[in-house]
């Protein structure tokens, strides 16, 4: 399929910014070589001239996805942790494939080890001995990366139907707390929700330091 006259020659960057977008508007299952060469207008074939399979360009497409979120300016303590946390759940939103298919995915790519090293960083940076720093690491990315996972899937808090359901459930008296505050449980704001848990790891750390 010869390129059409003023489009853009093919190029890693190119292929990968299609690949994105594929994904973003119809999941992993929308990607194949086949497609993507349809939608950059060439064949098949010119894509394995850059990636040796899908498996590669999938690894290559969450580094770029992950690669958004802003890991500058690590030198301000849990300041810069707090947005590192933040711009991590924005870039969950923007593509939320990549994301989940980024925490089933078997090797790190370097834009996961750039928010390692970032938030870190900032630990160190803030008086918190190395082994205590990696502890923190560990519990906040748990956190945050766990938080997405289930805002991304549907698994966050209760939907309203499941709380109008236990209203007439033999459940509401086997769970009596539940049942009595299923109507925060369903209709909790995300937003408040993370920042609420957000602020009160870093609380704890500044609080451990």
């Amino acid at each position: 399929m010869p390129r059409s006259k003023g489009q853009l020659p093919l190029s890693r960057d190119r292929i990968l910014g299609e690949a994105v977008a594929l994904i973003d508007r119809h999941g992993l299952d929308g990607l194949s070589m086949r497609r993507l060469a349809a939608s950059l207008g060439v064949q098949p074939m010119a894509i394995y001239h850059y990636f040796s399979d899908k498996h590669a360009l999938l690894h290559a497409a969450i580094d770029v996805a992950l690669g958004e979120c802003d890991t500058s300016q690590a030198d301000r303590g849990l300041e810069s942790v707090q947005k590192i946390c933040r711009s991590l759940r924005e870039v969950s939103k923007r593509h939320p494939a990549l994301f989940l298919a980024a925490m089933n995915h078997e090797a790190l790519c370097r834009s996961e080890l750039a928010i390692a090293e970032g938030i870190l960083s900032a630990l160190v940076g803030n008086g918190i001995d190395e082994q205590s720093a990696v502890r923190r690491y560990h519990t906040l990315i748990t956190y945050v990366t766990g938080f997405c996972c289930d805002e991304i899937t549907g698994l966050l808090f209760m939907s309203e139907q499941e709380a109008q359901d236990l209203m007439s459930s033999e459940d509401a008296k086997a769970f009596p707390m539940v049942y009595r505050l299923r109507h925060h449980l369903s209709g909790a704001d995300p937003d408040a929700e993370f920042e609420s848990g957000l602020a009160l790891l870093l609380q704890g750390i500044e609080e451990a330091r």
